[in-house]
């Protein structure tokens, strides 16, 4: 059974999106390898793979949390979010400058991932909504996103979703060329 943090999707078939916890694990480690084997060569960079003890970890540290879209029973697109603390300041981005604020306020969205069968219907927006509707209830005043420079479709999303991007970057362990984004909310 899924608790669901929003109505269903308005789109064919019945979407629900929920957060995701450990029973979920097989099934997003499932999505992940999907959507990285329907990637084009030249775009396996967009994704870094997790491993299933990545996401159990993710799912156990304190503040953080995935949120998930079902298709019936079937996981169908997926995002992490990390809420960093005093205790966990890390926030996963590769090229960043530290913020002017405590680590509370922030949150990062990571590893949107949608099946190749399920694109077009805008859930990746919807995640992106959904991600920004758990930050304003949690009082997180900084959203962060890193994305590939070549994903056009990835940072396009957010600049749809009002998350601009504020600098550009490199990963130090592939040289890929990324774009920041950051939204100050009040």
């Amino acid at each position: 059974m899924h608790t669901a943090i929003a109505p269903s999707l308005p789109c064919a078939g019945q979407l629900t999106i929920c957060f995701l916890n450990a029973n979920n694990v097989d099934a997003m480690q499932s999505l992940q390898a999907e959507v990285y084997q329907n990637l084009p060569p030249d775009c396996k960079s967009f994704i870094v793979p997790k491993t299933m003890e990545d996401f159990n970890q993710h799912l156990k540290r304190p503040g953080s949390l995935a949120i998930g879209v079902f298709h019936g029973t079937e996981l169908i697109a997926q995002c992490l979010i990390v809420n960093p603390s005093d205790e966990h300041p890390e926030t996963g981005m590769v090229d960043m400058r530290p913020l002017n604020c405590v680590p509370q306020e922030i949150s990062v969205i990571q590893g949107l991932l949608v099946s190749p069968r399920h694109r077009g219907l805008r859930i990746g927006a919807r995640l992106i909504a959904e991600w920004q509707k758990v930050c304003a209830q949690g009082n997180k005043t900084r959203l962060l996103v890193e994305t590939a420079v070549a994903n056009r479709y990835s940072w396009s999303l957010f600049l749809d979703a009002g998350i601009p991007i504020v600098s550009h970057g490199i990963d130090p362990t592939d040289d890929t060329h990324v774009f920041n984004h950051l939204k100050i909310c009040n």
